[in-house]
Parts: structure tokens; sequence; C-alpha cells
């Protein structure tokens, strides 16, 4: 049996994987395994195998400066200063598309010269899946699967491989709807899988959990915000241990959390915008630096832009904070005609860019929320657009993509095409292509 440790709050460790996920299937899925015994240490020994699809090798850190490495890229800005193509032609510019073994919302990352994504499958969607694939070629590299332990129901427009995947450039973290947390190395060895739903079995909410995990200095912040046992935890990327957890609002939300790095009076933060509030939280030990509460909206999540201190959040429309400190901040503007949808706002430079319910792009002044342009792209969306340069890469539920063009008097939209597939996730981009997950498939889209 493989080797394993079980503490409060601690991952099952397992340092040698031997068994078939066939077998692994077929025990669990017995009239013994069904009774209260299926959580015994043998069965859950079982549940957490994963296959081994590929001959194992030593990671290496392979990953780059200009790398995608969590859902929003590297500064949480989904923004990047890289030059992609004008126009999305299936024959000309879709250079592959890889199938996937499940269904997902989640969007891709990228790490040097690979592309991961989770998926999962079966009607239950308690089949989870890690993807590796070759940025290049679209080749799979590796493939991981295994069973998932919590609450697998989401909304038809979702799935249980809902938030986005991160990586160190050592780790890949993978998290679910179920709040199954998994590590692996760029290689696809398992370091650790935790189950959340085995500490907070009331973690859930009706229609399916999607915060997405981010990685700073070797810590993972989970935020897991719901009607029932709500928490935000920082968790040790080495060991899965829990190093902190703190009781949140019992409210739903599907945001996702952001870092604010540490300069000059302003500590390092943690910001998490929730059902009824905006919360700054000291990274150390998950104590509130501060709290504004308001009318929210929970599912675009924050950003902050390191030029102008300035702090961008669906609260009360859209609201701008000056961040300078610890102390609480007072909104610089409010601008309901700038609430987002469901996409987060995207930044570059001094300009903020948003997407309306109406699928109105709109460009603001960050510093004062005054409007500088508007363009319809149409549409609805739930994955927030990618800026490169000059274009803005928009990509619709029902499958449309549009690249938006931004440098001339008014924007315009100079390409069109339509997927057979809707496009929820998050695309991500690196070097001179973008990733994008369609339901079942992923593709890279290149000159």
């Amino acid at each position: 049996m493989p080797s394993f440790k079980k503490n409060n709050g601690f991952p099952i460790l397992l340092s040698t994987l031997f068994v078939p996920m066939f077998h692994c299937a077929t025990l669990c899925r017995t009239t013994l395994c069904r009774t209260t015994l299926c959580r015994t240490t043998l069965c859950r020994t079982m549940l957490y195998c994963v296959t081994l699809f590929c001959t194992t090798f030593c990671c290496t850190k392979l990953h780059a400066n200009d790398d995608w490495l969590q859902f929003r890229g590297p500064e949480q800005h989904s923004q990047i200063d890289i030059q992609l193509p004008a126009r999305i032609d299936p024959t000309e510019t879709v250079k592959w598309v890889l199938d996937l073994p499940g269904k997902g919302v989640s969007g891709p990352i990228v790490v040097g010269d690979r592309v991961f994504v989770s998926c999962s499958s079966t009607p239950a969607q308690n089949q989870l899946h890690v993807v590796c694939a070759d940025a290049k070629s679209g080749k799979q590299i590796w493939h991981r699967q295994f069973w998932a332990l919590g609450r697998c129901s989401s909304d038809p427009t979702s799935a249980n491989a809902a938030p986005t995947p991160a990586s160190d450039g050592t780790h890949v973290i993978a998290f679910y709807s179920s709040n199954d947390l998994v590590c692996f190395d760029l290689e696809g060895n398992l370091k650790w899988l935790r189950a959340l739903t085995d500490d907070y079995p009331k973690a859930a909410n009706d229609v399916g959990m999607a915060s997405s995990p981010i990685i700073y200095n070797g810590v993972i912040y989970v935020q897991v915000e719901n009607q029932g046992d709500s928490f935000i935890a920082a968790v040790d990327i080495k060991t899965g241990a829990n190093l902190w957890k703190v009781a949140r609002p019992r409210k739903a939300s599907w945001s996702s959390p952001i870092i604010i790095p540490a300069d000059g009076k302003r500590p390092q933060m943690l910001i998490a915008l929730s059902g009824d509030r905006l919360s700054a939280l000291n990274t150390t030990d998950g104590s509130a630096y501060w709290d504004i509460e308001g009318a929210t909206y929970p599912i675009p999540s924050p950003v902050f832009d390191a030029q102008s201190n300035t702090l961008l959040a669906s609260i009360n429309g859209l609201s701008a904070f000056h961040i300078v400190d610890s102390l609480q901040p007072s909104a610089v503007w409010s601008d309901q005609r700038l609430s987002p949808s469901n996409v987060s706002c995207v930044i570059k430079a001094d300009q903020l860019y948003t997407l309306n319910r109406s699928g109105v792009a709109i460009c603001a002044k960050i510093r004062t929320g005054e409007e500088v342009w508007k363009s319809r792209v149409g549409g609805g969306h739930y994955a927030t657009p990618v800026l490169a340069k000059n274009l803005i890469y928009y990509f619709s539920q029902d499958g449309i993509g549009r690249i938006l063009k931004t440098d001339g008097v008014e924007p315009e939209v100079i390409s069109e095409y339509k997927f057979q597939e809707a496009i929820l996730g998050t695309p991500a981009a690196s070097k001179d292509a973008i990733f994008v997950r369609r339901e079942k498939h992923l593709m890279r889209i290149s000159d």
C-alpha cells in the first residue's frame, strides 16, 4: 500500500503510486464501499489513486517570465505585452485542437512549453482530470485522473472543473467545485491530494463553486465562500497543510482572490470579494485589515493597478479604492455604468476595460472613472477577455471569438468566428499564442 499521513487539516500524501485506476473504480463501486466503510484508510487510499499514463521523469523548472501561471495571467490583469494574431481563422490561425477527456469552464495555464487544463467527466461529474499538452504541437504529454469526494453538482452551464488551475513554475495546483485540491509536479507526479470536504463538509452552494486558487511565495490561497462552511484558507504548496483558515460570510461568491504586494507603508494583502463585502486580509494569519460592506456582484474578480495604487472591484457598481497602507480606504469613485457582467476588468497603463451585461465594451480612466470609449461587442460572456498590445480577445458563452482593435479613433471588431462549442473559460496567452478552452477541446491560436 502507498504510505500516507493524515492529520487535522492535512492532506493525504502518497509517496508511491502503483494501484491502477481501474482497480480503484471497481473496488469503490462495490456494495461494501457504498456503506460507511468507504471512509476507511483502504478505500480512501484507493479513491485518491491517480493513473500514471506516461513514464515518470525528474521534475525540472521549465517556466519562463512570459508564462500564464494562473487565472487572468501573471499579474491577474488579463493583459500581456506580446503580439498575437489579428484574426481567428480555423484553417490559418487555429494551429491545433486537442480533444479533452471531459468538460469544464476552467481556463488553461501555460508553464514554459506546456499547457495545463482541468476537466471533469461522467454524468455525475465525479471523475476529475488534469491534462498536460505540448504548447507548440498540441500533443498530450500526460493525463491524470481521480475520483471526486466532495459535492459534484453544478449549474448545467458550469462543471466540476470550474476553477482555473495555478502554478508556481514547479507545481501545478488544480481545484474543483467539489473542493478537491490536488498538487502535481510538472511531470505529472502526484505530490498530494486533499479533499477539503472531509474537513469542511458543508462547504458547497446550490450552483457549484468556481473561485480559482492563486499562488504567492509558496502559499496557495483558496476562497471557499458559500452558504455553509464558508472560509478562506492559506495552504502550504509543499505539503498541502493549512497555514491558516478564517471564517467568511455565509454567502456565495464565485470571485477569485488577488494579492496586493507590500510597498512602503502598505503590507502584503489578500483581497477577497464576498457576497456582501470587500475585504483585505493579512496573508500571515488571515486577520482582517478592513472590510467594506456594500452591494457586491461576487462573480468578477478584483484587480489592482500598481502604478496608481488603485484597487477596482464590483461593489456598488464598479468602485475604485486608493490603497497606500493597511487602513480602510475610501472609494475614489463608483459608477454603476461601469459595472462589469460576469467578466473581470482588464487594465493596462492608466485605463480599464470592462464589459457590461449588454455586451458593450467600455474603456475608462482608472484614476477617475471617466469614459474614454465604448463599443458593442455583443454576446453573453463568462470568459474574461485578454488584452495583448492593441488587441482585445473576447470569447462568448455561445462560442464566438472576436478581436477588438483599440488603437484607432473608434475601436472596431476586426475578426469574428463562431466555434461549435460554448466557451466560458478565460484564455491564456504566452509567447506568440493564445490558448482557448472550449467545452471539451483545447486549441492554440497563433500566426
